[in-house]
């Protein structure tokens, strides 16, 4: 009885022994460390298209984990399943990526210990199953065209460990005679992959090794800008104090405009909730001492019942034409766009008379706003921010989501025609195929756009502390929030021939 006692005793031991050391992981990925990375930024964000994956289905998890991890990166758009050299709707992009990973997984000599023999599970128990993993990947870089600039291989190979209970003590001791005699015999001469830690593996490398693979493409990119078409010259064109240039200082002008109400609201054109208090709010800044106390003579505000089709003609071809070349013009319009039903080339601003019955004699074209920053207005240096595409916005033939539900083109056009002029920076709420929100949630009743913009030129954007906050860092501080507050569903577009040094606002 007292051999059988002593056997029960050292039972019980074994069992906690197993329980405190065996258990406590069920799987160390023991060199982590070695494949962080800090973010790559690119001076503007670069549309990437994913080619499609063709390699083997056991690895499409480890290609998803790099395409996850490009696109939280705050320099990137990304669209998936593309063809090579071919755009994806009002997605053109600036590259495309191949990317093919593929693995290879064996076990570390400690395996042989471990399953050697079977029932002697203690020590074994202490440090699992001993494996490492590679998996070599391959990202193919091609331009715009197809044609292919740069390949880049990588090979993080992961050393890990893996024990649970039910492996360690059950399958090797419990049953040790069947499963610890066959480990006995194969151990010497081959090394096995225990397929319960290949699940348990992946889940904790997902975002090391997406994030791995993502910033050394992105570093791999940022020096191709000769190869590629995303990159554009940053001359330094507005001078402040603390910003030298050779240019003159000249005085600034803006025309804001915010509808919310329509005079022929309804079904087809619903009111819009805060936009007249985006535009409000951005007139007070660009007034206030922050903004540089824009004269009221220099800056015409239109809402709702103001905002008509003749009010904003007058202010962009004949109030606009004031302005000199050494001059800034800033114009901003908050309230909904859309395209011409049955001929959707043809795309309108909605003015607060717009008859949506009438849309072609009643709306704004955005042709005249091409006439106007092409032949009337003088300024060299032109700023427009836009925010034409809101959420729950126009029905019927009057459908934000644009052509074939692939958004609104108001946003594409703006893009396009900033890139016709040097000196010309347009910035739109979200991308041609999104739609902006809108709530209380931010600041009582605000559009997500223009809210976390003026917090930003309020000085929450100044990342280096020199008390003046720049385009660059106005927009890289609106874009990140924006994101952060749509769960990345909305994405402001910056694009132009742009100053990212041209300074906004000065902080108190």
């Amino acid at each position: 009885m007292k051999k059988f006692s002593w056997i029960n005793r050292l039972t019980m031991l074994s069992l906690c022994m197993i329980y405190l050391f065996g258990c406590t992981y069920p799987i160390k990925i023991n060199n982590l460390n070695e494949f962080l990375v800090s973010h790559e930024r690119l001076d503007e964000r670069v549309k990437i298209g994913i080619l499609s994956y063709n390699g083997p289905s056991e690895n499409r998890l480890y290609f998803n984990m790099v395409v996850d991890a490009l696109r939280r990166h705050p320099s990137t758009k990304i669209k998936q399943d593309l063809i090579l050299g071919k755009s994806k709707g009002n997605f053109r992009p600036d590259c495309y990526l191949s990317i093919l990973p593929e693995t290879s997984y064996e076990g570390d000599n400690i395996n042989f210990l471990t399953t050697f023999p079977g029932f002697l599970i203690f020590a074994p128990s202490w440090v699992g199953y001993k494996y490492s993993a590679e998996i070599h990947t391959t990202v193919e870089i091609f331009n715009r065209d197809g044609k292919k600039v740069d390949t880049i291989v990588l090979d993080p190979r992961y050393k890990f460990s893996h024990m649970d209970f039910e492996r360690g003590f059950w399958a090797y001791t419990g049953w040790w005679i069947f499963y610890g005699a066959g480990s006995l015999v194969s151990a010497p001469f081959m090394v096995r992959y225990d397929t319960d830690a290949t699940p348990l593996f992946q889940n904790s490398i997902r975002n090391n090794y997406g994030d791995f693979v993502a910033e050394s493409t992105m570093a791999a990119l940022k020096p191709l800008s000769s190869s590629l078409t995303f990159v554009q010259s940053r001359p330094v064109e507005a001078p402040v104090s603390g910003h030298s240039s050779s240019a003159d200082v000249g005085l600034r002008w803006a025309v804001v405009i915010g509808i919310s109400r329509y005079q022929h609201a309804g079904a087809q054109l619903p009111n819009i909730r805060y936009a007249d208090k985006d535009a409000e709010a951005f007139y007070q800044f660009l007034t206030s001492e922050q903004g540089g106390r824009l004269a009221n003579s220099n800056v015409r505000l239109l809402l709702n019942e103001e905002a008509t089709f003749q009010n904003m003609r007058e202010a962009l071809f004949n109030f606009l034409s004031r302005p000199i070349e050494e001059d800034i013009v800033y114009i901003y319009f908050s309230g909904h766009g859309a395209p011409e039903p049955g001929d959707r080339d043809n795309l309108y601003l909605l003015p607060y008379d717009t008859d949506p019955s009438k849309i072609v004699s009643t709306a704004f074209p955005m042709r005249d706003i091409e006439a106007a920053l092409e032949h009337h207005i003088k300024a060299k240096r032109v700023l427009v921010l836009a925010d034409a595409c809101h959420a729950g916005g126009i029905e019927s033939d009057f459908d934000t989501k644009g052509i074939g539900g692939t958004g609104n083109p108001i946003n594409n056009f703006l893009k396009l025609l900033s890139e016709t002029r040097p000196g010309r920076t347009i910035i739109t709420a979200s991308e041609a195929e999104e739609l902006s929100r809108e709530g209380e949630k931010w600041g009582g009743g605000h559009g997500v756009f223009t809210y976390h913009l003026l917090e930003g030129l309020q000085g929450a954007a100044d990342s280096d502390g020199d008390k003046i906050v720049t385009l660059g860092e106005a927009f890289m501080y609106t874009d990140k929030w924006v994101r952060r507050d749509t769960n990345s569903q909305q994405h402001p577009c910056l694009s132009g021939k742009i100053d990212m040094n041209m300074p906004l606002a000065i902080t108190k």
